[in-house]
């Protein structure tokens, strides 16, 4: 499995978008209170400081 879940979820503003909204959504219908986002590490296991940058974004956005 390795990164390429993060990779896929954080790879254009669109994906970043989408993922916000479902998890927002899923947190939301099921009354929980936060999310645990555990990407380890965001550098290694198939993906690239690219990846690390976005993934940023992602966390900023969110």
């Amino acid at each position: 499995m390795g990164s390429m879940p993060f990779v896929n979820a954080v790879v254009t503003k669109g994906t970043r978008s989408a993922f916000i909204g479902t998890a927002i959504n899923f947190l939301r219908r099921n009354n929980f209170d936060g999310l645990d986002i555990c990407w380890q590490y965001p550098t290694s296991r198939g993906s690239t400081d690219v990846d690390k940058e976005r993934f940023s974004l992602l966390l900023k956005v969110m």
